[in-house]
């Protein structure tokens, strides 16, 4: 959240030094129209900056959704060996079955409380062990080729 405040702060300042360079090589605005001209143009370009964030935070959205749904079906499968395909699935969205799980169990203040650190292999094992699935994605981090490098839950 943090960093898309920054960008939408970055957006606005560029479109605003744009606008006065442009300016400064201009005499001066000739009628109150100039003005609501560039005045448009900043809120078109700030709308076209906020469609391009919006989909560049799609993909994260539907990769936790996909988690999730993957999360769910492990703790739900019929049978071991559903569970068990159900599990390599998942894991191929990983960079190793060994990518570090992190569950937060307490957050106040700015501060969390962590479960002890495990691996996603470890933690999708546990899902079939005890067949429900209590935690959200709360953040992750990718590495250059778009496989979870570390996972971030949040219990419900």
């Amino acid at each position: 959240m943090k960093v898309r405040l920054l960008y939408q702060f970055l957006i606005l300042f560029f479109g605003v030094s744009v606008i006065f360079s442009s300016c400064k090589s201009k005499k001066k605005l000739t009628s109150v129209s100039d003005t609501a001209q560039v005045s448009q143009q900043i809120e078109e370009e700030v709308e076209e900056n906020k469609e391009k964030e919006e989909t560049y935070y799609k993909p994260e959205a539907s990769t936790a959704v996909k988690l999730e749904n993957y999360f769910n079906s492990i703790a739900s499968a019929p049978s071991l060996t559903s569970a068990n395909n159900s599990i390599r699935e998942a894991e191929s969205m990983f960079n190793s079955s060994d990518a570090p799980v992190l569950i937060i169990f307490y957050a106040a203040g700015g501060k969390a409380e962590y479960d002890e650190p495990t691996t996603i292999n470890k933690y999708l094992n546990y899902l079939k062990d005890v067949k429900k699935s209590i935690n959200r994605v709360e953040d992750y981090t990718l590495d250059s080729n778009g496989k979870i490098t570390e996972l971030v839950l949040f219990r419900k």
